[in-house]
């Protein structure tokens, strides 16, 4: 298990390295001039303009600017500093708690609810609860996000005023954003937990334990739910990068002050630190939560399982047998 999870960071290390180049040339042929809206009306003679690029490093190079960001930020985990003076670190640090809260508790709803309505489907196949179930989650997945939070913002916020419609003060202002976030991924969760169930209930081993008389509920927690797990576990681990940019567009439109709001600042400003040490560590953290969930499945799966064992013990699990 420690040799596979030894060679999956070193493949994350080469998997940034590949991630900052694409964003790093991104930034770099984008339109505009960083000197020039740092300096805004300062930008008096040409000599400033020379200083102030001088001092950003933006007269050196491509390649020589590149490769001095990458072994600071993936060597030395040095992220720079920002076009605006502001340690990119320090910033991330004090953004990045309201987002990953968000996406935490996104992921943890999503899964939830979409596992249970999923299941409700998948056991009552041909109903009436299946059919609205599905109908909703393909509604679900057909929302775009931004409209979705705006509608619940009005209806609850504006109308209704249950919730607040901005900000992040309390528990209460994670509402609107969190029911957002998950939306897409409940519905697509909903989804595939149904066709893994429905899958899973016609195997000739729950027809046998239906006919040793155990219970129904038994049949499905402990039996077919758990051997479904893998396709619905696989969903859950895809979707976090999708859930991180989902919390973004939540965070700029309930306001929330998060990453989202550093990141859409950053671009529109050009600033090159800080959405590179942002888009890195939005990385690093999905490259992690895909690792999370490669292990998961040995936990589900014994078979899964048996596969990170050493050529010794699989030997001798053999001789057992």
């Amino acid at each position: 298990m420690w040799r596979y999870v030894v060679k999956r960071l070193i493949t994350t290390f080469f998997l940034l390295f590949a991630i900052t180049f694409i964003v790093y040339t991104i930034m770099e042929l984008t339109p505009g001039d960083p000197v020039m809206i740092k300096l805004g009306t300062q930008a008096s003679s040409q000599e400033l303009y020379e200083t102030t690029k001088h001092e950003m490093g933006l007269d050196q190079p491509f390649l020589t600017r590149y490769f001095k960001y990458v072994y600071n930020a993936l060597l030395r985990l040095h992220l720079g500093v920002s076009y605006k003076g502001r340690d990119v670190m320090t910033e991330i640090l004090s953004r990045a708690p309201r987002t990953l809260l968000i996406s935490s508790c996104s992921i943890l709803l999503a899964s939830v609810v979409g596992i249970l309505l999923g299941v409700v489907a998948a056991i009552n196949h041909g109903t009436w609860k299946d059919n609205t179930t599905m109908l909703a989650a393909l509604l679900g997945v057909s929302m775009p996000d931004f409209w979705f939070g705006q509608m619940l913002s009005i209806v609850f916020a504006l109308q209704l005023r249950w919730l607040p419609p901005s900000g992040f003060y309390g528990p209460q202002y994670l509402v609107l954003p969190v029911i957002t976030c998950s939306l897409g991924t409940l519905a697509s969760i909903a989804r595939m937990t149904r066709s893994s169930m429905l899958e899973v209930i016609r195997q000739d081993y729950i027809t046998t334990a239906r006919a040793k008389g155990q219970s129904e509920r038994n049949i499905i927690i402990h039996h077919a739910l758990k051997n479904a797990m893998i396709p619905i576990i696989t969903v859950i681990g895809t979707s976090v990068s999708y859930m991180m940019g989902g919390a973004m567009v939540a965070e700029t439109v309930f306001s929330v002050g998060g990453m989202g709001t550093l990141m859409m600042d950053s671009i529109t400003n050009l600033d090159h630190p800080m959405v590179l040490g942002g888009v890195l560590c939005m990385s690093a953290f999905s490259c992690v939560f895909v690792l999370l969930t490669d292990i998961a499945y040995a936990f589900v799966d014994p078979r899964i399982r048996a596969q990170y064992q050493s050529a010794p013990r699989r030997k001798k699990a053999g001789e057992s047998a």
